[in-house]
């Protein structure tokens, strides 16, 4: 899922998330689309860790 933006001070923004950023896996489940990224959110899940493409990067970046 790509980042179109972050609001500014929102928690994404806080933990680091950047517009440009591919969101490749998460802790709160698997998905295929935006729309199955969202519905992995359904239950918030305890700790939320994204698995981000960021240029020729990939890194973990925990949700605070």
């Amino acid at each position: 899922v790509l980042v179109e933006s972050v609001a500014r001070g929102s928690r994404a923004a806080r933990n680091g998330l950047r517009e440009g950023d591919v969101v490749v896996a998460a802790s709160a489940g698997g998905f295929d689309d935006l729309a199955g990224f969202r519905a992995g959110f359904t239950q918030p899940p305890a700790q939320l860790i994204l698995n981000v493409v960021r240029g020729n990067r990939q890194g973990v970046l925990p949700m605070q």
